[in-house]
């Protein structure tokens, strides 16, 4: 070996792990990946630094780079530490099949799928967010007046991709009520739904 990565899952951890690797192998089985640029530079003597990142991860995925077939009790127990990782160093393939896993064996809820979306739109995971959208159009009522939707008020484009995407499937007929709630408050929107005889935690 002919590179050193020292991995911490938090900066302030005193607990590092020691991971050996070979350039070579990074450079061309991971070619192009920030992994592999992180290797240019570096030697047995200067070690990588990585921090805020699963050890078990960081171990799962240089075994990927290097070839071998993950397990699919590590790839249920890891999918979205694997997203994050493959994620922030380019490892395309592997966040591709981490997600696969993760959206298989997730369970979406009313109070979960708010976050699931935006985490969905920040690591770019296309998979994860159509579920997620998906769960939305068919439990909006729900949704809608839950404590967490007021995230996706702040987020005016993904709020255009659920309108479109309802559109598109033409399905649940939300849309038009969806536009016009999501220009009120939470409360204004409670006190709507209020009206209507609909009961929601406070």
């Amino acid at each position: 070996a002919d590179l050193v990565f020292e991995v911490k899952r938090q900066s302030e951890s005193r607990t590092t792990v020691v991971f050996y690797a070979h350039k070579q192998i990074l450079q061309l089985s991971a070619k192009g990946s920030t992994l592999a640029s992180l290797s240019h530079d570096c030697d047995k003597s200067t070690p990588v630094p990585i921090e805020g990142v699963d050890p078990q991860a960081f171990r799962q995925m240089l075994y990927y780079i290097y070839g071998g077939n993950i397990a699919g009790a590590e790839w249920k127990d890891l999918a979205k530490d694997l997203i994050d990782v493959a994620d922030r160093y380019g490892i395309t393939s592997l966040k591709i099949e981490a997600e696969a896993w993760y959206e298989k064996h997730l369970k979406i809820t009313v109070d979960s799928v708010v976050d699931t979306l935006l985490y969905a739109d920040q690591k770019n995971c296309f998979l994860l967010k159509e579920a997620a959208m998906n769960f939305i159009l068919k439990n909006a009522r729900q949704v809608l007046v839950s404590e967490s939707f007021e995230k996706i008020c702040q987020e005016p484009s993904i709020l255009r991709e659920i309108r479109e995407m309802d559109t598109t499937n033409n399905s649940h007929g939300i849309t038009t009520r969806m536009a016009m709630l999501t220009k009120l408050s939470i409360n204004e929107l409670r006190a709507n739904l209020h009206g209507e005889g609909h009961r929601w935690a406070t």
